[in-house]
Order: structure tokens, then sequence, then C-alpha cells
């Protein structure tokens, strides 16, 4: 039995969230050992699950919007997705972190890295789900 193409999509959709979120959280753990922060490896996969379960959380309202979008308006490239997960990483990351952040030694490279690490997951989603936008409607 063939499954239906809309199922298909929901599918890679949510897969490529989740990879998208782990990848951030590997990003963010990166980001973290630049500031003098030398955890041992179990607390390493703990942090990368906390960066994940993060990233998740705050970057669903914006990657909602996006999903819709994309899948409507049939957007595939990889530039829109690496662009609004840069920005609003950006935006999200300034919110919470930039008033303490840039006091600490490393804080600013920290937060390059953290911002890279939102493109990388724009362009982890546009791999899995994003190439795929609006197939399932014809």
């Amino acid at each position: 039995m063939k499954m239906s193409p809309f199922f298909v999509q929901l599918g890679r959709i949510l897969a490529g969230y989740v990879t998208a979120a782990i990848i951030f959280g590997v990003f963010l753990m990166l980001g973290m050992t630049t500031m003098h922060f030398n955890p041992s490896l179990n607390d390493v996969f703990a942090l990368i699950g906390i960066g994940a379960g993060f990233a998740g959380f705050f970057a669903a309202p914006v990657a909602l919007l996006l999903v819709i979008l994309s899948e409507w308006q049939h957007w595939r490239h990889w530039g829109v997705f690496a662009g609004v997960g840069t920005v609003a990483g950006c935006i999200v990351l300034t919110a919470i972190f930039v008033p303490g952040l840039t006091e600490e030694s490393g804080g600013a490279i920290a937060l390059l890295i953290m911002i890279a690490g939102c493109a990388a997951s724009g362009l982890t989603y546009w791999a899995i789900a994003g190439r795929h936008a609006g197939k399932w409607r014809g």
C-alpha cells in the first residue's frame, strides 16, 4: 500500500526539524567551549540535548511559519532556509544571550559560532525536507 505524499512530506518536515535542532545543539556546545568551558564527555552529550531542546522550543514559531510558507509557495532554494535560519537565530540569540555573553572572554566568538549553527540548521532542514517543499500537492 502506497503512503500518501502528504504524510511522506510531514514525516520529512518532522525529521528535518528534529535534526536541525540537534545540529544547533552541537554548535551551541562548540560556542560554549570557546568560553573556557571544558565539560566531560557525558556533559557534552547532555548539553547537546539541552541545546537541541532549547532550539526546538524557541525556534518553533518561526519554523512553523517558514514551513507553511515554503510548502504553500513551493520554496525549494537552499538560500531561503539558510537565510531564515540565520535571521531567526540572530533574533533569538540576541534576545537571550547578548547582554551577558559579550562581556565574557570569547563571548563574541561564541555568538558567531552559534549564528553559524543557525545557518547550518537551516541547511540541514533544507537537505531533509525543504528541497521537497510543495511537491506533495502536485
